[in-house]
């Protein structure tokens, strides 16, 4: 009981609660939010038909009828996502244990965000958005993953 009360607090940087925080963004908050995007999207392939007298799309988005169809999906997925963001984020900085440190532990020391799954929930978010025909709410969300997350993996594919 007392590790959980210690673990929950975002206040304190230490590999207990950085643990703690990603086992449960990841395998709580997160997993529901990918299986919301997942089933509007499979709703989402359903229902789109090709309309074969006309040249075929590449891309079946931006259809209003087809985004309002799996609004209730996707709010469930932008929900998880902000609640993976201002529950379980982890900004402050752990403490330095030594005065030399090597590239690595400086690069360790210098993040901004210290809970792995935060950028994925943002990425996750965008995307949503995106579908939901909410575009400017989309861009301003791939706009900050990109310039807050440089040189990650999310950061290109919100760039894509």
């Amino acid at each position: 009981m007392v590790f959980l009360i210690v673990a929950c607090s975002t206040e304190k940087n230490t590999p207990i609660t950085r643990t703690y925080h990603n086992v449960t963004s990841i395998y709580n908050i997160l997993f529901n939010g990918k299986e919301s995007f997942r089933e509007g999207m499979e709703k989402y392939d359903k229902a789109y038909s090709d309309d074969y007298s006309r040249i075929l799309p590449v891309f079946t988005y931006g259809d209003e009828n087809m985004a309002g169809s799996i609004q209730p999906q996707m709010d469930r997925t932008i929900e998880k996502c902000s609640k993976v963001i201002s529950l379980h984020s982890i900004t402050v900085k752990p403490e330095a244990k030594k005065s030399v440190m090597s590239e690595k532990e400086k690069a360790f020391y210098q993040q901004s965000e210290y809970n792995k799954y935060v950028d994925n929930s943002y990425l996750l978010m965008g995307k949503a958005q995106f579908y939901s025909n909410k575009y400017l709410e989309a861009e301003r969300t791939f706009r900050y993953v990109m310039n807050e997350y440089n040189y990650e993996e999310t950061s290109y594919m919100a760039r894509i």
